[in-house]
């Protein structure tokens, strides 16, 4: 070889250096970190708190049972799942996962994922978890946030919860309450939901705990039930509220402009039942922390906006 061969090598080679350096720089940063190092601690006791059939099922069935589990606890030990039913489990294998909304619940969820995700409940993302392999099969869990799971069980999504009160003793105030966010819904307000959700494009939300508050709001004796809800194209929060008197419905928020409230409620972080201020039956008291806070309020033969502070 000449030495002007050589020299024309050489600097093919000194040329080409930068800019395999300048390429490979930027795919090494777009890596994805392993499941295993973004994966939080989910062991410990959880409670079964909500569940709904899942949103890739078009019929409702009676076998889809809303009810069978609420209320139960399920515990994530390194060597057993305990918990009713499919929750149990004598030797689970663990491996944490990483996944797209495209791959949730088995890549089940129905197009566009990443919507239908947000409409569940997830940030938008990768969405962390474990898998559970058991004798009787597997187990997607999915990470909500810090203190909420959710997996599916033949159609139905069950929400696991371990945030403040849910695993309080039934006789203690924060045990009252989760009793009550855990009790089903009566068949009447089932059928109501889905008439709304399916002329309202609205899917249930279960950004703050509880995710469902039952009372009477309309003032006639009779439970009625409210629910977080999301809008399913615009992903804007907001109330329902159906009643067991056959009185129309009424939906604050969720694109239908409410008050101080607004047409989102995604501000909203906080809310319970509280005593009407004037008459029988209950409000809702909604809230942000360290911030404003209003009741919703049936009076008059309509719901009202009542602004409590700023």
């Amino acid at each position: 070889m000449t030495d002007r061969l050589r020299f024309i090598r050489l600097a093919l080679l000194l040329l080409a250096s930068p800019v395999i350096a300048a390429v490979d720089a930027p795919a090494q940063s777009l890596a994805r970190p392993s499941a295993s190092t973004l994966s939080p601690s989910l062991f410990g006791t959880w409670r079964i708190r909500s569940g709904i059939v899942a949103p890739w099922v078009t019929t409702d069935s009676p076998s889809w049972n809303r009810a069978a589990y609420l209320a139960h606890l399920v515990e994530l030990r390194p060597t057993a799942l305990v918990g009713p039913g499919p929750f149990a489990c004598a030797a689970p294998r663990y491996e944490p996962t990483l996944m797209p909304p495209e791959a949730l619940f088995q890549g089940n969820l129905p197009a566009p994922a990443a919507t239908t995700a947000r409409a569940l409940g997830f940030a938008s993302g990768l969405v962390r978890g474990i898998s559970i392999r058991c004798a009787s099969g597997i187990f997607e869990v999915h990470v909500v946030d810090a203190t909420h799971l959710m997996v599916a069980v033949d159609n139905v999504i069950w929400t696991l919860d371990r945030s403040p009160g849910a695993l309080a003793a039934g006789k203690t105030a924060e045990g009252v309450v989760q009793a009550l966010a855990t009790t089903p819904t009566p068949p009447w307000a089932d059928v109501a939901w889905r008439t709304q959700a399916s002329a309202r494009q609205l899917v249930r939300d279960s950004t703050v705990s509880p995710a469902m508050l039952s009372a009477d709001f309309d003032g006639d004796g009779r439970p009625d039930v409210a629910w977080q809800v999301r809008h399913r194209l615009t992903h804007e929060r907001g109330i329902l509220i159906v009643h067991a008197s056959g009185r129309p419905a009424q939906l604050c928020g969720a694109g239908v402009p409410f008050g101080n409230g607004g047409r989102n409620f995604d501000w909203m972080d906080s809310w319970q039942v509280v005593p009407r201020d004037i008459g029988a039956g209950a409000a809702l008291l909604v809230a942000k922390a360290e911030s404003a806070s209003g009741r919703i309020e049936f009076r008059a033969g309509r719901y009202q906006w009542r602004q409590q502070g700023d």
